[in-house]
């Protein structure tokens, strides 16, 4: 049988079909079959709440393996690491947002999915595994970094369920050669578009602690070394929540250095929890988790100066706070700043 490996605008459809999943953080492949040698794409789980145990994944840090009918196991290669979310306009979204939300959304508010793009090749020689034809089981570890499963306890135990499995992830082995998918690229996105979907290197600043009143948001500065980064850094939301407000504003200081200022507020306020429970639920609040945002620059061109060891010798937050509703700088939490990509 001919197997013809997916377009790139197939597979986005795919994904787009695929983000669904994110809600219930579900571990499946989106190809049920492939031969030796092909492209399939995986679902790792959900993002914040769920199977990810960090803000960002890093691809390095997670092995994956394939075992064939035959009980053999390899090792494969896990070539793209993205994470996807709902569109604003979903129903997702909104009932992320609605007072006391619905009784059938038991999972997190504003969750991303992760997303892999897998050769069924070997990691270090490129070369295609002889797999045994039949049924198979992909399997997806990293300590560190995720959990094999995840069980979902909303409302009481009577919701309780655990919803895939990372060490087993069902895949159906095609008799003949296969060949890995180029990802054609797309104009306007870029030659290699799944490299533009990948995480850029990034520096989180999140909250020291919960807060024990609402908070309104929080402003902050920083002063970075320009030759030390590939462009000029860019302040985003760390989560997908359509009711964030963040600005911010890059002067060149002309000494090398340029200062970075960035505001982030939610006129509704950012609840003391993450939790989407009955009683916390208030419309348009963020949850706590939403206070973070990330500094990112390009991980294109050069390769920086700054990685994962010395980057506090390159950028510095020169003030930081968060504000209550009324405006007021609090005193109990501070911002933290994390390298986590």
């Amino acid at each position: 049988m001919d197997i013809k490996l997916h377009s790139l605008k197939k597979l986005i459809s795919l994904v787009a079909i695929m983000f669904v999943l994110s809600s219930c953080a579900s571990m499946q492949s989106l190809s049920s079959y492939a031969r030796t040698g092909d492209t399939v794409m995986i679902a790792l789980g959900g993002s914040e709440d769920s199977n990810a145990l960090v803000d960002v994944l890093k691809k390095e840090n997670i092995l994956i393996t394939i075992t064939d009918s035959a009980g053999v196991t390899y090792p494969i290669t896990l070539r793209k690491l993205f994470k996807l979310h709902a569109d604003y306009g979903s129903d997702y979204i909104h009932r992320s947002n609605v007072v006391n939300g619905y009784w059938d959304m038991f999972v997190p508010a504003l969750s991303g999915q992760w997303m892999g793009i897998v050769d069924l090749i070997d990691p270090v020689s490129s070369v295609p595994h002889v797999l045994s034809v039949g049924p198979a089981k992909i399997a997806v570890s990293s300590p560190s970094q995720l959990t094999q499963k995840h069980i979902y306890k909303t409302f009481g135990a009577y919701y309780d369920y655990t919803n895939g499995d990372l060490a087993s992830i069902d895949i159906e082995i095609l008799p003949g050669q296969g060949k890995i998918n180029t990802l054609n690229h797309v104009q306007e996105v870029g030659f290699h578009p799944m490299d533009m979907l990948e995480p850029s290197p990034q520096i989180m600043v999140s909250p020291s602690a919960a807060p024990s009143i609402y908070l309104g948001g929080g402003e902050f500065t920083f002063q970075y070394v320009q030759a030390n980064f590939n462009s000029a850094l860019t302040a985003v939301p760390a989560i997908h929540d359509p009711n964030i407000q963040i600005t911010s504003n890059t002067k060149d200081q002309g000494d090398g250095t340029s200062l970075l200022t960035v505001t982030m507020l939610n006129p509704k306020g950012f609840k003391v929890t993450s939790s989407r429970s009955m009683d916390v639920g208030v419309g348009n609040m963020s949850p706590f988790k939403s206070l973070k945002f990330s500094l990112s620059w390009t991980k294109l061109g050069t390769v920086a100066v700054v990685d994962d060891t010395n980057w506090q010798e390159s950028i510095q937050m020169l003030n930081g706070h968060y504000i209550d509703l009324e405006g007021n700088v609090l005193s109990d939490i501070t911002p933290v700043m994390n390298k986590v990509r």
